[in-house]
């Protein structure tokens, strides 16, 4: 039987080095963050009253959290080669970070891959035109869509053929649940 330890701290440590990642790249770039606030997907941090100065400095704040749990998953990794009694830990860490990390670059509204390719389609590039906020904010609805499709059908595959993945098809049944509820407040997520 897993103690609390074994298997709450693993979990509850990503997600503090998540948004902490967060917070650090957002402290490199000049921004601060007001509060934090519970959401349906998960953590949210609020900036202040300035907001983000520039789309690429909200990008760099939206990479923050997958990278602090890839680097930190990374390095841990390499602390159990010189400290092997790390290892009982890190077997149950490194792949709850790196599974936080890949999750929050899905393309899904709420989710980091979201804010990500939102940042790119609103910022000036010299290759691609820039799309309006609200245009931006379509196509990250179709993105999720489509997306969340795609995972949900691998899900009743899954399902049907080994009997597996209802975890996988109750998350999607949710964030697909959070999609149509939020679908009206597009604004409020991404401007």
């Amino acid at each position: 039987m897993l103690s609390l330890y074994d298997s709450v701290f693993p979990l509850v440590a990503a997600i503090v080095l998540h948004e902490m990642g967060h917070v650090l790249a957002a402290r490199a770039v000049g921004v601060r963050f007001g509060r934090l606030r519970l959401t349906r997907t998960g953590l949210r941090l609020i900036t202040g009253e300035d907001g983000f100065p520039s789309y690429d400095h909200e990008l760099i704040c939206a990479l923050g959290g997958p990278l602090a749990n890839a680097l930190a998953a990374l390095h841990l990794r390499v602390f159990c080669l010189v400290f092997p009694t790390l290892s009982a830990f890190a077997s149950r860490w490194i792949p709850l970070s790196l599974s936080l990390a890949l999750l929050n670059l899905l393309p899904l509204r709420g989710f980091d891959g979201a804010r990500i390719v939102y940042c790119f389609l609103c910022s000036h590039h010299r290759r691609l035109p820039s799309l309006t906020p609200d245009r931006a904010g379509r196509v990250i609805s179709l993105l999720s869509c489509l997306v969340l499709t795609a995972l949900w059908l691998l899900a009743v595959y899954l399902l049907l053929r080994r009997g597996s993945a209802l975890s996988l098809y109750l998350f999607c049944l949710q964030l697909f649940l959070c999609l149509v509820l939020e679908n009206g407040h597009v604004r409020d997520d991404f401007t």
